[in-house]
């Protein structure tokens, strides 16, 4: 997971803007469900604030603003992380 975590924030904030592609939305569904709990200290607290980031972003994607494929995508993470 380093590489995901460790990368350029900008990737997974591009990724983010996909999101209205199912297969998008599993890639993205898969890296909110990974366990911070399993890596050293440093990679806890660069997961911890890159999934807030992504959830903020996916609140942000129920707004109006933007097209219902975007929408129903992330609603459906969403339920799946609860």
């Amino acid at each position: 997971m380093k590489f995901v975590f460790g990368a350029k924030p900008e990737f997974l904030s591009d990724l983010m803007k996909h999101i209205y592609s199912t297969s998008v939305a599993e890639v993205v569904k898969n890296i909110l469900n990974v366990s911070a709990s399993n890596f050293d200290f440093d990679l806890q607290k660069t997961i911890k604030s890159t999934k807030a980031m992504m959830m903020d972003e996916l609140l942000d994607k129920l707004s109006s603003s933007y097209s219902e494929e975007n929408s129903m995508c992330a609603h459906d993470i969403l339920m799946f992380l609860m």
